[in-house]
């Protein structure tokens, strides 16, 4: 509905946490590791919206890395594995963290067509509440940032579309995201 992308060159990117922003993240802390020989605890990336995102690597024992890879990949892709990194899990602080940034992407698209968009600080815990568990990870958060409100905020402007809407701002209510309208 909502999707922004940026172009880079001949390059069209969508913008947000997305699967391409996490390999970003595990080639970076690589190949800094690499670089320095040391273990490096977090590493920040810039998504193509300009967003920085910290995220937490953990360093595991090459061998049982590939022993577990041994179960997934066949002998002559294990052989080109030079290095592996692991996100530490996520918290339900960084789910909150990454909830604030889907939300400010939809107030970057919502501003291109002069409308406001603002949130109470309890949107984003609530927003990570409903999600199924952390197996998806921030997939399952943008799911539930779709349905809950981009879909509503959607309705709205078809059901409206004749009366102008400067502003729209979420709250909680329960287990509601709750749109006011101006």
């Amino acid at each position: 509905m909502l999707e922004k992308y940026v172009s880079k060159g001949s390059k069209k990117l969508r913008c947000g946490f997305t699967t391409g922003t996490c390999a970003a993240a595990a080639s970076a802390g690589a190949a800094r590791m690499l670089l320095s020989g040391k273990v490096i605890e977090n590493i920040t990336v810039i998504t193509p919206s300009g967003n920085s995102v910290t995220v937490g690597l953990t360093d595991i024992k090459k061998e049982n890395a590939i022993k577990g890879l041994r179960e997934f990949l066949r002998p002559e892709f294990i052989g080109r594995v030079d290095e592996i990194v692991v996100f530490n899990e996520l918290t339900v602080d960084n789910y909150k963290d990454i909830a604030k940034l889907m939300l400010s992407e939809l107030s970057d698209s919502l501003k291109e067509k002069s409308i406001s968009f603002g949130y109470s600080d309890d949107v984003p815990a609530l927003l990570v509440s409903k999600m199924d568990g952390t197996v998806r990870g921030a997939r399952d958060l943008r799911n539930v940032i779709r349905r809950n409100v981009e879909d509503k905020i959607s309705n709205y402007l078809v059901d409206n579309y004749d009366k102008p809407l400067k502003s729209i701002n979420l709250s909680a209510d329960g287990d509601e995201v709750i749109l006011e309208t101006k």
